[in-house]
């Protein structure tokens, strides 16, 4: 009885142990791969600092795509710009695709993207859709930044202050913001 009941206990405390570690090793890949891809984009906005004397603009104000595309046409001086399909669209990717649309167009700035892993880039809106963003009669892919977890990476300055280094963050295992496992450029 000892034997059987040993047999019948074991295999699933081993399967357990083996899932634990499994999990732990996910999120401490994922989360580098994360904290990489905060550096590279906190390296890019330096670059971009120092081409254009001003950082990108964050559109974390704007509530849908014309104000997206009002603000970007007039912080990085295009005579028109215009985002399809706006709709659905959901404000909390706002920042993430202003800061790629941004960083792309400065030519310091497109070797550091370059070096983002492409399963963090995404053109697509919550149905699934390819977005574009026409800057001047040209099309670009309005591409989201996203974290390991598919979260957009959310880029910001701290007290709305744009003469302030932009933070750069993940929301981390847990998809939520300002919580304790965020992954953060800087400490602002």
């Amino acid at each position: 009885m000892v034997e059987m009941l040993v047999a019948v206990v074991i295999p699933p405390l081993l399967v357990a142990g083996i899932f634990s570690v499994s999990n732990k090793i996910s999120v401490g890949t994922k989360t580098s791969l994360a904290q990489g891809t905060i550096a590279l984009l906190d390296s890019a906005a330096e670059q971009y600092y120092d081409y254009w004397k001003s950082y990108p603009p964050d559109c974390n104000s704007c509530l849908d795509a014309a104000a997206v595309a009002a603000e970007l046409e007039t912080r990085l001086g295009f005579s028109s710009v215009s985002i399809a399909p706006a709709t659905p669209f959901d404000p909390n990717y706002a920042s993430s695709p202003a800061l790629y649309f941004a960083l792309n167009r400065t030519p310091p700035c497109k070797a550091i993207l370059a070096k983002i892993d492409n399963s963090l880039l995404s053109n697509k809106n919550a149905n699934d859709i390819d977005m574009t963003i026409t800057a001047d009669g040209k099309d670009y892919p309005y591409t989201r930044i996203i974290d390991p977890w598919k979260t957009a990476i959310k880029y910001s300055f701290p007290n709305n202050d744009a003469n302030n280094f932009p933070k750069i963050e993940s929301a981390g295992p847990d998809m939520l913001f300002r919580t304790a496992d965020d992954i953060v450029n800087r400490k602002n």
